[in-house]
């Protein structure tokens, strides 16, 4: 992984993602420009660039309630590994999602207490990090979902503190090289499989129709509304389990200078849409 690939996301750290009326007075605009060009960890000093064998990676471990994921798996510790990095990982914070402290020492990171893994040059979090555990941040380098417009508080620590943030939720999609970085689509989509899953232990009884000496059973009928990342899980995982499905989105269409709404239907492949007082419409559905 090119660290300078986060580079990117410094500039959406800055006051136009904070709330109205809030911003961060020392951060002008000239410093900014200063940060994204050379930021303490990246920048050219006498010596040249810092090799990926003096660096060290932190994992943390997730502390929020109910939250079982980890930012890294061994899998991608090994990756790390095998490019130079030193990697600490915190005690048990695999755990959750049934990944072994032994799985990471295999990958060859080292197991170490939450103190050590906050004194790494490079911290890697998916939550907001604490208080707290900016405090064992110091002026070093912090990869997390920092969500600026959400935790300004957070942000006038960091600038205090003079730390490095990289704020995956920010890293631009339309470029193909942020694309791989992409948190927000590949947690959308879950979320979006879970609620059929969720649906259908509510439902009471099966999605697919059955055909039995008994007699039938239809299939459910499953109505998505949204066709987006979400949407869009929602309607494979759906019809995988045998249902019929139905999905409704609403967008707006540039009509002679006006905006007008329309009712959209994703049924089997297609796309019908209803303009206001007029005939269906049929298209295929794009990709």
């Amino acid at each position: 992984m090119r660290l300078s690939c986060f580079l990117c996301c410094l500039s959406c750290l800055q006051a136009s993602f904070l709330p109205p009326g809030r911003q961060l007075p020392a951060l002008s605009a000239r410093h900014l420009a200063r940060r994204v060009a050379s930021p303490p960890l990246l920048s050219a000093t006498k010596r040249g660039p810092i090799p990926y064998g003096e660096l060290t990676v932190g994992v943390a471990a997730e502390d929020a309630p109910r939250e079982r994921r980890v930012v890294q798996d061994p899998k991608s510790v090994k990756l790390l590994v095998d490019a130079g990095f030193e990697v600490r990982v915190e005690a048990g914070a695999g755990a959750e999602a049934l990944f072994s402290d032994e799985a990471y020492v295999e990958a060859g990171a080292s197991i170490v207490k939450a103190k050590a893994v906050w004194a790494s040059d490079i911290v890697l979090k998916i939550r907001p990090p604490s208080v707290a555990q900016l405090e064992l941040l110091g002026d070093r380098t912090l990869i997390s979902l920092v969500n600026p417009s959400a935790n300004v508080h957070l942000l006038e620590r960091l600038q205090e503190q003079g730390a490095t943030a990289f704020s995956l939720d920010c890293i631009p999609r339309m470029l193909s090289r942020g694309q791989t970085f992409d948190v927000l689509s590949s947690q959308t989509n879950i979320a979006g499989y879970r609620a059929v899953v969720e649906a259908s232990h509510a439902f009471g009884r099966f999605f697919a129709g059955q055909t039995t000496a008994a007699g039938k059973v239809a299939p459910a009928k499953v109505l998505v509304l949204g066709a987006g990342v979400a949407g869009l899980a929602a309607i494979q995982t759906a019809k995988n389990m045998g249902a019929i499905v139905r999905a409704c989105r609403r967008r707006a269409l540039s009509h002679r200078g006006s905006a007008k709404w329309t009712r959209t239907w994703h049924v089997a492949g297609t796309t019908c849409a209803r303009p206001s007082r007029s005939r269906w419409r049929v298209s295929a559905v794009s990709s």
